[in-house]
This record gives C-alpha cells, sequence and structure tokens, in this order.
C-alpha cells in the first residue's frame, strides 16, 4: 500500500530495548516504508514505550522521503562504480588490441613490400633469360651451318656474358639503392608519426589557451548586451552582439578542434551510462525545432514504440553526432522536410563489422531533402576539414570538422555510420549502435570488481600563517584591488584564487553586485594563506594556477578542520575533472562560460552559505569506535 502503518500494544515476537541497566519490552512499532518513483526500495521498523503522537507521526511523514532518496542514491552509486571499473577494463582491453594490429599491421606492410620488390627481378630476370634462350638457339643454327661462324657466335656470347656480369653489379648496386631507400621510407614514417603527435599536442593546447580570452570576451559582450545602465545605442547593442555571436562560433570551431585532436592522440574517454531513445527524441525536437521553423521546412521526429528502453552508451557523444547530423540537414536543405527516426535497423542494412552484426542494434537515421552529395565526394565529407564545396565562393559556411568528428565518436562507441544520397535528392546518414540493456550487459560480461583504493588525507604539506597579510603595503603580485581593507564581522566574504586579470575582475564586480565582499589571490599559495586567516564564506578557483595548482589547493583547504566548511566552487578551462568533485568542490565550470553561468554559481554559493551550522555529539566510550565516527563524520 506503500503507506505508514502504526502498531500499538504489541505483545507477541516484540524484540527488548537494552538501555543498560535493565531491559523492557517495546509494545509500539511504525512500519514505514522506503518508497522512491513508486517503488518500494525497503522498509523501516521502529518501536517505542509510549504510541507515537502527532508530532512525532508528523516527523516521520516528513522524513521518509528523503531516507528513501538517499537509500535509492547509494544503490546508484554502487552502480556507476560498477559501470565504471567495467568501462575501463574494455577500455584498457581495446587499447592492447589495438596496438597489436597496428604492430601486425606494419609487418605486414613491411613483408608486402619486400615481396613485390622481389617479384619485380625475378620478373626482370626471366625476361632477360628468354631473350637469350631465344638467341641461343639461333646461334646453334648457325653454327651448323658454318664453322666460322660458330667462333664469331662464340665471341658474341662472350661478350653478352660480359654484360650480364655487369648487369649483375647493376643489380646489386640497385638492391642496395633499394635498401636505403626502405630506410629512408622508415626513418619518415617514424618523423611523420612524431609530427602528427606534435600536431594533436599543438591542436590541444592551441585550443586551450584560446579559451582563456574568449572567456572574457563572451561574458563582457554578453554584458554589454543586457545594458544594465541603458547607455548603449542600438548600434552599440547590435556590435556587442554581434562580438558574443562571433565569439559563441570560434568557441564551436575550437571545441571541435580539441575533440579533434583528443582523438587523435588516443586521449577521448567513453563514459558509459543509460541512454533514453525517447528522451534524445524528445531533446532533438526541442533543440532544433526553432532553426526548422526559421526556414520554413519541416522537421519530424520519430521514435519506434518496439525499442526495449534504456540502452548503454556515452549520452554526450551520442547526443552531439545526432547534432551535427541534424544541422548539417538543416543547413543544407532550402525546402521540404528533414526526418529524425530512432528505431531497429532496416532488413536490407549492411553493417561491414562482423562482431558488431551479431549484437543487437539501434539505429538514429536522420533523412533531409536537400541538395544531396556526388558519389565521388561520399568518402570525402568524412575526412576532417573536407566538404562537399571546398571553394572559397561556396554558398554554406562550416569548418568540414562535424561529419569527421561524428564519424569517430561512432568508432568510439562501438557502432558504424552509413551515408546513402542521390545529387538533387537529398541524403540519409544512419549511425548504427549496439543497443545492450543494463541487464543484457550484466548477463553478458563479467564485472571485474576492484577494491578502490582509500587515501587518507595527509597533514599539510606548508603550514598556514596566521599573521594578518599587511593591508597597509599591497605584495607586488596582487594585481586586483579587493575588499581587505574594509571586511567588517558578519560580512559575505568571497576569495577569487584566479590568475587571469581581466577574468579576477570581472568575478569581483559580479560578487560585487551579489552583496559580497572580495579577496583575490593569483596564485594557491596567496589563496591559502587568505582562506587560512580571512576565514571566507565561500571561494571560486581556477585549477591552472602558478605555484601550488587547483587541486592541491582544494585538498589543502580540505585536509584543514579550520577551512574545510569553505564551499568552493571551480571555474578552469581545463575539462572536468572527477577528481575534484570527489575532494569536496561544489561543482564545475569549463571556461569560457557565460553571464547566466556564473549566476547560476553565485545563486548555488548563496543557498550553501545561508545554511546554518550544524554541530555533532558523539558519546562513545570506545575510543577506536569514536576516532572512527569523527573521521568519518
Amino acid at each position: 500500500e506503500q503507506q505508514i502503518l502504526y502498531f500499538s500494544h504489541v505483545e507477541d515476537q516484540t524484540p527488548a530495548l537494552n538501555y543498560g541497566v535493565a531491559e523492557t519490552a517495546v509494545s509500539h512499532f511504525a512500519v514505514a516504508p522506503l518508497v522512491f518513483e513508486e517503488q518500494v526500495l525497503a522498509v523501516l521498523l521502529i518501536g517505542s514505550q509510549r504510541p507515537f503522537d502527532s508530532i512525532q507521526k508528523r516527523l516521520l511523514e516528513q522524513n521518509i522521503d528523503t531516507i528513501a532518496i538517499l537509500f535509492n542514491a547509494a544503490k546508484s552509486r554502487e552502480l556507476i562504480e560498477q559501470l565504471l571499473a567495467q568501462a575501463k577494463q574494455q577500455q584498457e582491453e581495446l587499447r592492447v588490441t589495438n596496438e597489436g594490429l597496428e604492430k601486425q599491421t606494419q609487418q605486414l606492410r613491411e613483408s608486402e613490400a619486400q615481396l613485390q620488390a622481389q617479384q619485380e627481378e625475378l620478373r626482370v630476370s626471366n625476361e632477360e633469360l628468354e631473350e637469350q634462350t631465344k638467341r641461343l638457339r639461333e646461334s646453334e643454327s648457325q653454327l651448323q651451318a658454318q664453322q666460322e661462324e660458330l667462333r664469331v657466335t662464340n665471341e658474341e656470347l662472350e661478350e653478352r656474358t660480359k654484360a650480364l656480369e655487369e648487369q649483375s653489379e647493376v643489380v646489386k648496386s640497385k638492391n642496395l639503392d633499394l635498401m636505403e631507400a626502405n630506410q629512408s621510407v622508415e626513418k619518415k614514417a617514424h618523423d611523420l608519426e612524431a609530427a602528427s603527435k606534435y600536431k594533436s599536442e599543438f591542436l590541444a593546447n592551441m585550443s586551450h589557451e584560446l579559451r582563456t580570452p574568449l572567456n572574457s570576451i563572451l561574458i563582457l559582450s554578453q554584458l554589454l548586451t543586457s545594458n544594465k545602465t541603458d547607455n548603449l545605442t542600438e548600434k552599440q547593442l547590435e556590435y556587442s552582439l554581434t562580438i558574443h555571436n562571433s565569439g559563441a562560433n570560434l568557441l564551436d570551431l575550437i571545441n571541435e578542434i580539441l575533440d579533434l585532436s583528443k582523438i587523435e592522440a588516443g586521449k577521448m574517454e567513453v563514459l558509459i551510462e543509460e541512454v533514453s531513445p525517447t528522451e534524445i527524441a524528445k531533446e532533438m525536437e526541442s533543440l532544433f525545432a526553432p532553426q526548422a521553423a526559421d526556414k520554413e521546412i519541416e522537421l519530424l521526429v520519430e521514435c519506434s514504440d518496439q525499442l526495449p528502453g534504456p540502452f548503454l552508451s556515452d549520452r554526450q557523444k551520442l547526443q552531439q553526432v545526432i547534432k551535427n547530423l541534424l544541422a548539417n540537414a538543416i543547413k543544407f536543405t532550402e525546402e521540404g522536410s528533414v526526418t529524425f527516426t530512432i528505431g531497429h535497423p532496416a532488413a536490407d542494412a549492411v553493417i561491414s563489422d562482423a562482431a558488431l552484426r551479431e549484437r543487437p542494434l539501434i539505429a538514429f537515421s536522420v533523412e533531409d531533402t536537400g541538395l544531396g552529395i556526388p558519389i565521388e565526394k561520399q568518402d570525402a565529407v568524412f575526412e576532417a576539414f573536407q566538404q562537399v564545396d571546398g571553394t572559397t565562393s561556396r554558398r554554406f559556411g562550416g569548418t568540414g570538422l562535424g561529419l569527421s568528428i561524428s564519424q569517430e565518436f561512432t568508432r568510439l562507441l562501438g557502432g558504424e555510420i552509413h551515408l546513402h544520397s542521390e545529387l538533387g535528392k537529398g541524403s540519409r546518414f544512419t549511425v548504427y549502435l549496439p543497443s545492450l540493456t543494463p541487464a543484457e550487459e550484466v548477463a553478458t560480461k563479467e564485472l571485474d570488481e576492484q577494491p578502490a583504493e582509500t587515501v587518507s588525507p595527509g597533514p599539510l604539506a606548508v603550514e598556514t600563517s596566521q599573521s594578518e597579510p599587511d593591508a597597509e603595503e599591497e605584495p607586488a603580485h596582487l594585481y586586483v584591488e579587493d575588499d581587505r581593507r574594509e571586511l567588517h564581522e558578519g560580512d559575505r566574504v568571497l576569495l577569487i584564487v584566479e590568475d587571469e586579470r581581466d577574468f579576477a575582475k570581472l568575478l569581483r564586480d559580479l560578487s560585487r553586485e551579489r552583496g559580497f565582499k572580495c579577496l583575490v589571490a593569483e596564485d594557491g599559495e596567496s589563496g591559502l594563506h587568505f582562506a587560512d586567516y580571512y576565514k571566507p564564506s565561500a571561494a571560486i578557483v581556477d585549477l591552472s594556477l602558478p605555484g601550488i595548482d587547483g587541486l592541491e589547493l582544494i585538498k589543502r583547504l580540505k585536509s584543514n578542520p579550520a577551512t574545510r566548511h569553505i564551499p568552493v566552487h571551480i571555474i578552469s578551462a581545463r575539462e572536468r575533472s572527477s577528481s575534484a568533485m570527489s575532494m569536496g568542490a561544489i561543482g564545475f565550470l569549463t571556461k569560457p562560460v557565460s553571464e547566466g553561468d556564473l549566476q547560476g554559481v553565485f545563486e548555488k554559493i548563496e543557498q550553501l552559505i545561508s545554511k546554518k551550522m550544524k554541530k555533532l555529539l558523539v558519546v562513545e566510550d570506545d575510543k577506536v569506535q569514536r576516532d572512527s565516527i569523527v573521521e568519518l563524520v
């Protein structure tokens, strides 16, 4: 019934209450179900010597849902850890297999080149021998005719023998040249591999460095567009909006280049989770319906009712693949419709991967009535920076990275992407992915559970000084004016640890608008010092800091009982780090960020610091138990 039941005056088979000096029977009980999303997860039994009054019942009713949520969260975390361990194992197996295949491929190529060279030498030798045999036969007939001609023929044969010896020497010389050429080719191959590695590292570093100035461009242009002081003209507002839109387009390009460099460097991670086809369909429809309406074309989204339900895949990468396909379809369709279909593969679908054919599949199809792609260019569109119309006078913009990234992401997810197109009639892109449900995945593969290593926080590596920072004489490294001279009892103080001057000023100004007083530090050591002395209400930290980086800063803050309660939010150009969140960070934003993102950060900080600090009394006579409880809390 999913209702709380109360029993009074129960006398048979009831557990005794032991309160130290005696025991007594418990005759009143409450049985409460732990219900989460209309499913009973467990049952909570509470005993009492007295009947439950209305306050106790209301307390139980108000908190039973919270207990159920926590209980369900614990179960969900256990499942996530199992899936993560499985994904890591699969990734390692795939890496080892790829290395073996690459080594075998290289060996086969070398063997093939050697065989081709030997075959060519044998062919030339056979042709020469055939020619010599023909001439010898003619010489024999002439020898039978005349003795004199025999002498002449013998001389000719001697000369030809000498020529053959010279040719043999030439062949040996050519063989040496061929060996040197092979060595040169191998050296060039190694140089090409190193150049490709350097290129990937360069692209990743450049993409990371470009995000830092772009972060300020996007936020400041968005602030100008909001025109809070009403002092900008319409032209100035139009210019600021153009700057923001151009910066957003540049950010998309940087993200695509960064994704491509990660794929080439083999550093792209796959996060396996449950993906619902119906949710994917709804998200794509809500995202692209306005764009289709603007171009006055019809957007049709169809999701088959015969699909089994959620399946395992990387949700973010799958969404990006479908977004790329739908965006291209709408861009290249002038009239007609774009259809997005999720269902089972067609009966005539040809899957090239034999292993993929043996697994249950789900098909994501994007079909349009647009321009179409010529047959001779259908393979080239999946190459990086390649487009159907690659001239400078082309009608449609773009970098040509979308389909290349989509194909690589599809391979990472264990699937294939197929293209069928006719010029002038439109195109159909179909992504085939394995559709194992969580239950099927567990049934087909044995989970390798490894106990997680427990790392206890060590003592602080650097002793924090309790001396007050000099308020009269600013240190040389302080480049942003803050409010350290104006702090009073009861002020809400925000510590900003950021080495980029413009972004630090922006955070300072936004936080002042929210009623905070600010402390600004440009490196990790100063941030630790400020946190230890001023005890700020909250902190915003960048991970890429000179000296002590952001991760080490958070670790030391959370290891110090005097500062571990300070909420820390991360804003960094680095990719989202699970280790930072596990250390106790309340949130993570990747630069560049929007004004709305920053307002969300301040709202989260305000919600946390508005909560009253709670104290817990631990009464336990066993020292080991007492220390264990304190450490756990």
